[in-house]
């Protein structure tokens, strides 16, 4: 997609193919942000209660993994919306190239 100005030209079948493997890592960081919400989930069960009214739990103190994996889910999460963006482009070129005749 980062060709030239002067070849531009792209197959539908190109943008198609284009568009599965975009869509596949679209699911492979998903897979890996459901790995990260339950690594954050497990880390604040084993979290220690800092400070407690009553049987309501105020604050807890989490560990220096939560926060690795508090991280690792952000750069995850934006790697995702940065996914969708470049799967819906290839998606409007796959129907943009349907709608022109290859002349390569």
């Amino acid at each position: 997609m980062s060709q030239s100005m002067e070849d531009r030209t792209i197959t539908a079948k190109q943008a198609w193919a284009e568009f599965e493997l975009k869509c596949q890592e679209v699911n492979e960081i998903e897979t890996v942000l459901v790995y990260l919400e339950n690594g954050l989930v497990s880390s604040l069960k084993r979290a220690e209660p800092v400070v407690a009214v009553g049987n309501d739990v105020v604050a807890v103190c989490a560990s220096d993994a939560f926060w690795q994996l508090l991280d690792l889910y952000r750069e995850a999460e934006t790697r995702r919306r940065d996914l969708f963006a470049a799967r819906d482009y290839v998606y409007l070129v796959y129907q943009a190239a349907l709608l022109r005749p290859y002349d390569g």
